[in-house]
């Protein structure tokens, strides 16, 4: 990853889709995320990671089913983080005043 930032690791656009698991350490063989079909409409996997460091990481692919596997096309790509909504303005409420009585 060459920068600092929100990064997405996927495999959405493989063919044939195939049933993937796939982990991704800074380590080699340790895993710190996994996804499992994260790929919507398919069992390909997607993984968004936000806020990480530029740097090497190590990604693995594997197969559900070893009897069932095949080409992947891993795909790297920044994205930005959704924007919260604006806050709402809200009028301000008349609000009775209660008597001790009634409180």
């Amino acid at each position: 990853v060459p920068t600092d930032g929100n990064w997405r690791f996927d495999l959405c656009a493989s063919s044939p889709a195939w049933d993937t698991y796939m982990y991704i350490g800074t380590d080699c063989c340790q895993s710190t995320w996994y996804n499992d079909d994260g790929c919507t409409g398919n069992t390909l996997s997607s993984l968004d990671l936000a806020g990480i460091p530029a740097g090497d990481y190590y990604v693995d692919i594997e197969p559900y089913s070893a009897s069932v596997t095949g080409p992947v096309t891993l795909t790297v790509s920044e994205f930005a983080l959704d924007r919260p909504a604006a806050p709402a303005t809200v009028a301000p409420s008349k609000l009775e005043q209660l008597s001790p009585a009634t409180r």
